[in-house]
């Protein structure tokens, strides 16, 4: 097989948006998107050849993907932002746009339901631009869909450090925390009735039951 292109390249324009697309209709993004997405872009760059990475035609790909998510078009517009990803530059100075493709991806997975890669795509965004807000809430709200709601309050925390007048986060933060107060409560409860069935079951060899004794509720717990 051909070597691939020397780093900091990829494929010109008009290649590397079938070539990236056939090689993730190809790999899929499975339960480790970031490897797949990794893989699919080095096949990519195989089947492309020469290349150079072009800024502006970048943006001119993310625009077509914003076309494509307004008209609803989810997968595809994943797709374009892959491609236009693939297109831009590395230099610092293009960074916090490439966050921007990246928490556009991660808006199109959390419209299809693959809430693992919306939230490995939003933390790519946040490594590339730390004060990206929009990044930060895509994560919050990939992780509540995956019952981690301990990370989406750490994040909704995050958006309110850089912007404390924020509405969006000051009315997720107190959602968030009722959330986990019902989560912790409910696990409290399943966890007190094992241990009850587990009593009852020893207690039972003897004739006995938890039933048989009072029992007080701590107020300080």
């Amino acid at each position: 097989p051909p070597p691939p292109p020397p780093p900091g390249l990829v494929p010109v324009p008009g290649s590397v948006e079938a070539a990236v697309a056939d090689a993730l209709r190809a790999q899929g993004r499975g339960s480790d998107g970031a490897a797949a997405m990794a893989t699919a872009v080095g096949v990519a760059l195989l089947l492309a050849g020469d290349c150079v990475r072009d800024g502006g035609r970048a943006l001119e790909v993310k625009a077509e993907g914003n076309r494509l998510f307004a008209a609803g078009e989810y997968l595809e517009a994943a797709e374009t932002y892959t491609q236009a990803l693939a297109l831009a530059p590395l230099a610092e100075d293009f960074a916090s746009q490439r966050a921007v493709f990246f928490a556009n991806r991660a808006a199109c997975f959390m419209h299809v339901g693959r809430f693992e890669d919306a939230r490995a795509d939003a933390s790519d965004a946040i490594a590339l631009d730390a004060t990206y807000v929009k990044a930060w809430f895509r994560r919050a709200a990939a992780c509540e869909k995956l019952d981690k709601l301990d990370d989406a309050l750490r994040d909704v925390e995050e958006v309110l450090k850089l912007q404390p007048r924020n509405d969006q986060a000051r009315a997720d933060k107190p959602r968030l925390q009722k959330l986990i107060e019902e989560r912790n409560e409910k696990m409290k409860d399943e966890m007190l009735g094992k241990l009850k069935d587990m009593g009852n079951t020893l207690l039972g060899k003897f004739g006995l039951s938890l039933d048989n004794f009072k029992m007080e509720k701590d107020p300080n717990t």
